[in-house]
């Protein structure tokens, strides 16, 4: 007959002899589980591979090598996380302005605005430092003498993605004697650090990179 098949049924059609013929011969069909794991690994069981192929396909293998700073359910760091590690680049970043051939002394990190992250994703590692806007004090010459000038300096968009961006803002407060200068070549001369402050942005992120995890 030249009986027409409605479209919604036609898939029907075609799958009953199939199935038809998988219970003719008794072959179990193919029994394939999917299981999403901690960490983003994602594991393929399939009961029917062959006995060579252990029947387990896991994947990926590669990523950020255990215990590099992720947590521990993060293997290989395929899932997002990130670690706040603000703090130690404020005590970083002063050991490093010690190391600065200046004769401008930096103490009291008195404000920070932004955080300094490691961040795991897709099998890497990152850091960044963002931070908007910080404050230190500075001094030059002779601790507590007539001639030791001082004051604060703020630095704004001290951002490791941008380090061109970085801008200095000098304020003095004392001018001591006037032997180090008028209050306005002390900003010009602490303006002009602006690379040593490029400089030890790149190494916070360096060292935020080496940070190993302790749990």
């Amino acid at each position: 007959s030249n009986m027409k098949i409605p479209k919604r049924f036609q898939c029907a059609v075609f799958l009953i002899p199939t199935l038809f013929c998988w219970t003719e011969s008794r072959t179990p069909m193919p029994k394939i589980f999917f299981q999403r794991l901690r960490g983003g690994v994602s594991k393929y069981y399939n009961t029917t591979a062959p006995s060579l192929r252990g029947g387990i396909f896991e994947e990926p293998k590669a990523g950020v090598p255990l215990g590099d700073g992720q947590s521990l359910w993060n293997k290989g760091g395929w899932s997002f996380e990130e670690r706040d590690h603000t703090e130690f680049c404020k005590a970083r970043l002063l050991s490093f302005l010690s190391d600065v051939r200046s004769p401008f002394r930096f103490s009291n990190l008195t404000s920070v605005r932004g955080h300094a992250l490691v961040t795991y994703r897709q099998g890497r590692k990152s850091a960044g430092v963002n931070w908007d806007e910080l404050t230190l004090t500075w001094r030059i010459g002779e601790i507590g003498s007539e001639e030791e000038a001082s004051g604060t300096l703020t630095v704004k968009e001290f951002y490791s993605d941008f380090p061109e961006d970085i801008e200095l803002f000098a304020h003095v407060s004392k001018t001591g004697n006037g032997k180090h200068g008028t209050t306005l070549e002390l900003r010009s001369a602490l303006a002009k650090l602006k690379l040593e402050f490029t400089v030890i942005l790149g190494k916070l992120v360096n060292e935020m990179l080496t940070i190993r995890s302790k749990n």
